[in-house]
């Protein structure tokens, strides 16, 4: 399924994907990249499609997702710790051993 109209801010639908949301405003261009996190609009076990992060600390990641079976809003947490954790480029995650 193609999610590419998606707001990542606020999980509506917009007219285009080049067009600012309508609900919220957002454009892609607003949007802000932490360094590991998985990208927007990725979809998790066929349910959760993930939009912005609400928030980053030491333990991982916080997305504002969207549950695609219930079309409810929905907070997905990542467990990714710092110094722990890595990503692939196929953005499985691996674990540093010492």
């Amino acid at each position: 399924m193609d999610y590419s109209k998606t707001c990542i801010h606020c999980m509506n639908t917009k007219p285009t994907v080049d067009a600012p949301c309508p609900c919220c405003g957002h454009t892609e261009s607003d949007s802000i990249q932490f360094q590991h996190q998985l990208p927007a609009r990725t979809v998790l076990k066929e349910r959760y499609l993930l939009g912005r992060v609400l928030a980053q600390d030491a333990l991982g990641f916080l997305y504002l997702s969207l549950d695609l079976h219930r079309n409810e809003l929905r907070a997905v947490r990542e467990l990714f710790p710092t110094g722990i954790c890595y990503r692939t480029r196929s953005h499985s995650v691996g674990v540093t051993l010492e």
